[in-house]
């Protein structure tokens, strides 16, 4: 059993491409690129917007009812019918058909501690599921370590994900948080043009420090999934270390089975 879960590989943050007419065909591009890439199971993050591209909340629900190996991340937004939203985020918390909640701050324009997010961090809690966050160099006070390290030490019950570990800041992502227990990242979007050899070495001295504390994910359709794959599958860490980054420590931030 355990060696045939070794093999097993997790893409912790993808979304609907843009391509494509309908989201049903959306759908299937998605899903072709898992397979030809080897993905066994993967985590597709919903837009916050009502209506997207890329499948708003609702969309992604019903997109992905019947696809046992893909997970749903809510994306939600106090700027966009966020009650309603947010009673939608709880219905399908209750009923088990979403793994964890996203918040784009950065990209829109809200701290991570603002008030508002309250009621967010409320179904967080009660649900027991992780709550991801966009982040970026320091262009955007939004998404400023400050900013996060605030909300994240007001709510030291609840795992925060950092997405794409402020890159290409990768390895002060990693340094400014190293006092935060309850922050994991996904290495999403990291293997990208502009990657360095000290952002991988950046990845694999926190791997070897935390390897519980790093998941693997792509960006995908934003970013090659192909490439953070081979990004991942390069680090020079034990087998183990890989496994954990692969899909365990996804396994357990959202508590699947």
């Amino acid at each position: 059993m355990d060696s045939e879960q070794k093999r097993r590989i997790l893409d912790a943050h993808m979304h609907l491409p843009t391509q494509g007419i309908s989201l049903s065909e959306k759908k299937e591009i998605l899903l072709k690129e898992m397979q030809k890439n080897g993905i066994d199971e993967g985590i597709v993050i919903s837009d916050s917007a009502i209506t997207s591209e890329i499948g708003s909340l609702k969309d992604c629900l019903e997109l992905f009812s019947d696809t046992c190996n893909v997970h749903v991340v809510g994306e939600i937004s106090p700027f966009f019918n966020y009650k309603e939203q947010c009673k939608l985020l709880d219905t399908a918390l209750s009923e088990k058909k979403i793994v964890g909640i996203k918040l784009f701050c950065g990209h829109e324009s809200f701290y991570l501690s603002d008030n508002i997010l309250e009621p967010v961090y409320a179904l967080a809690e009660t649900y027991n599921v992780p709550v991801l966050f966009h982040s970026e160099k320091d262009s955007s006070q939004y998404a400023s370590y400050f900013a996060v390290c605030e909300a994240v030490r007001q709510h030291p019950n609840i795992t925060f994900v950092c997405c794409h570990c402020h890159y290409p800041n990768v390895e002060a992502c990693f340094q400014r948080y190293k006092n935060v227990n309850n922050i994991v990242f996904d290495i999403s979007s990291i293997a990208d043009v502009q990657m360095t050899a000290d952002m991988r070495k950046a990845v694999q001295s926190e791997l070897q420090r935390h390897p519980d504390a790093i998941m693997f994910g792509s960006d995908y359709a934003g970013c090659s999934q192909a490439d953070h794959l081979d990004f991942a599958m390069s680090l020079a860490v034990s087998d183990d270390i890989r496994n954990r980054l692969l899909y365990k420590t996804a396994y357990r931030v959202f508590h699947l089975a």
